[in-house]
């Protein structure tokens, strides 16, 4: 019996004693260096402050001004660190812009055209302005990420429509029109436009000229954005348009979490959006 109970106290159980022993003498070690480090700071201080106080006012001043400057630009730095990767916010002091009417336009036009400019662009756009108007035409351009479903969406709203989806990474290339007509003769016209990873995440021409045309702007998701998505987000929200951010699949949320997206959104883009799941 007594080799059984002295088994208990074998090599597994003897090795945990150096390293208690080791730790223990680490702390001390820390302790001291510690204490060591402080006095040290101390010693200095005293010093600095001893010779300072013989110094002239001149030498405090630029001594002071010294040290300030350092204060600033370290704690600019720790800033800077912190808030590193963080889009910026959109300025709240910016004067807003009221918009030329059609007539002011238009002027505008004839007298840049008498003056030689090249206003050849300016005029096909104020035509098809207004032949959308006549014909009573809603127009939604239909932005998001490649694979984010924003074919599928389209083709939920209009069942007939032929919509190619590839989970490949996305087949839509070019701007594509899906119009549906009401009894009346009214046209509600669904721009489908490129995936803003095809486009490498930035608006080409034709897209942007979609986008301001349009009566409302769909951005489609499925969750949360990257930091990438919410740049592509904040370019369209600066185009001035109505704008709705459809979260897709939002059978995978609950609702504190749909809130929780949404704040992220005001937060980060810096507009209240309208965010509807679907």
């Amino acid at each position: 019996m007594a080799e059984s109970g002295s088994g208990k106290t074998g090599p597994g159980a003897r090795s945990g004693v150096p390293f208690r022993l080791v730790l223990g003498v680490a702390a001390s070690i820390g302790v001291a260096a510690l204490l060591v480090l402080v006095l040290y700071i101390t010693d200095l201080g005293l010093s600095v402050w001893e010779r300072l106080d013989r110094a002239p006012t001149t030498f405090w001043a630029i001594y002071l001004l010294v040290l300030a400057v350092l204060s600033a630009g370290g704690a600019y730095a720790v800033w800077r660190a912190l808030n590193w990767g963080r889009p910026a916010g959109r300025s709240r002091t910016a004067v807003a812009v009221k918009p030329p009417d059609e007539a002011t336009l238009r002027e505008r036009v004839e007298r840049s055209e008498k003056a030689g400019v090249a206003v050849e662009a300016v005029r096909r756009e104020l035509e098809e302005l207004q032949r959308r108007r006549a014909v009573g035409e809603i127009v939604v351009a239909v932005f998001g990420e490649i694979s984010a479903g924003k074919s599928s969406l389209v083709r939920a709203l209009l069942p007939g429509a032929d919509i190619a989806v590839d989970v490949r990474g996305g087949t839509t290339r070019e701007v594509t029109y899906y119009t549906w007509t009401s009894s009346a003769g009214d046209r509600l016209i669904l721009a489908d436009l490129p995936g803003l990873n095809e486009a490498d995440g930035t608006l080409d021409r034709q897209a942007r000229d979609e986008a301001l045309r349009a009566h409302v702007i769909l951005y489609v998701c499925e969750g949360d954005l990257t930091r990438d998505q919410y740049e592509a987000l904040r370019t369209l929200v600066d185009l001035g348009s109505p704008l709705i951010v459809a979260l897709n699949k939002v059978d995978r949320y609950t609702e504190q979490e749909l809130e929780q997206i949404r704040a992220r959104l005001a937060e980060r883009v810096g507009e209240k959006l309208e965010v509807a799941p679907v």
